[in-house]
């Protein structure tokens, strides 16, 4: 068999044409009697995602020159997969796949407390062969936003500094580029005769892709509340930075509520097609970092707000 895989994302892949070029090679050596095209969507990803793929190497592996460009093939994939009347798709999947993969690379990777003790196949070896030794394995995290010291709520920002400045600046362009994608499938979900279900797949996470995005703004919206709040203090108006915390911890309580609602709707629409739990099981692939984040600087800020300490400072400042 002439083997080829997909690898998971949160986006379609995109058949590119080193892709094809390494496919057909492999289908010029030896006399290979069939064509493989592997996929995986028990790691988070939907089966939904691979359409593309599978087609193209169902056309590619009989027919090594036919069409000649994967650009004709791909645009000729997006009328016979939705319909005709759909406009854009392509743009529509390169943009996804923009959009995943600042998912991907914009978490901390760190070490877990038991690395490469067995309790995942993926610290023992992959489909090229076993490792020499067992890997350490790693989670997906994010700092929690800064909490203020007192007792003159002195702030260091976390997300206005450094490599989190740049993903906070990065995130408000995948913001507006996620938004613009979501309106093309919302447009194109009217115009589809095809695969409707797909588009609704696709759209389910392009939501979830800009809620990531948004969760870097917000981060830095919240920081930019407790130096508000800093500098108030440090003045006197006590009131303003009481009001400026305050603020801070409902941008947080906002970025929850869509995290749910965005979420939900991933579960619901996923759950039409897959078994029941079927997000839950791989709870790592998409994150329970922001919502225990957020929940845990709440609480945190929350307590401090009841404490003596800003009795004390409300009392002596008003």
């Amino acid at each position: 068999m002439v083997y080829t895989a997909q690898t998971y994302s949160l986006a379609p892949d995109i058949y590119s044409e080193s892709s094809r070029n390494a496919f057909t090679g492999k289908a010029k050596r030896g006399n290979p009697i069939g064509a493989f095209g592997a996929a995986w969507d028990d790691m988070g990803p939907h089966s939904e995602l691979y359409w593309l793929g599978w087609s193209a190497v169902a056309a590619f592996s009989w027919n090594n020159y036919n069409p000649r460009f994967v650009e004709e093939f791909t645009a000729e994939f997006m009328t016979d997969f939705y319909g005709p009347k759909v406009r854009g798709m392509v743009d529509v999947y390169q943009d996804m796949n923009r959009l995943s993969n600042f998912w991907n690379r914009s978490w901390d990777k760190v070490v877990n407390d038991v690395p490469g003790k067995g309790d995942t196949r993926a610290s023992y070896g992959n489909s090229a062969g076993k490792y020499a030794h067992p890997r350490p394995l790693s989670k997906s995290t994010l700092p929690s936003p800064v909490l203020p010291s007192t007792p003159v709520l002195n702030v260091r920002p976390v997300y206005a500094s450094g490599k989190y400045k740049e993903l906070v600046d990065e995130a408000k362009k995948m913001d507006q580029l996620a938004t613009s994608v979501i309106y093309r499938i919302e447009e194109n979900l009217s115009r589809a005769e095809n695969n409707r279900y797909n588009l609704r797949v696709l759209l389910a996470l392009t939501r979830y892709l800009r809620h990531h995005a948004r969760l870097f703004i917000q981060m830095d919206d919240m920081e930019n509340n407790l130096q508000t709040a800093e500098q108030k203090a440090a003045v006197g108006d006590a009131k303003s930075a009481v009001e400026a915390l305050l603020f801070a911890i409902r941008v947080g309580k906002n970025n929850i509520y869509e995290r749910e609602k965005v979420f939900n709707n991933m579960k619901a629409v996923f759950a039409e097609t897959r078994v029941p739990g079927y997000l839950t099981r791989e709870e790592r692939y998409f994150g329970q970092e922001p919502i225990i984040i957020f929940k845990h600087y709440i609480k945190i800020t929350l307590f401090s707000l009841k404490s003596k300490f800003f009795i004390d400072f409300i009392s002596r400042k008003i």
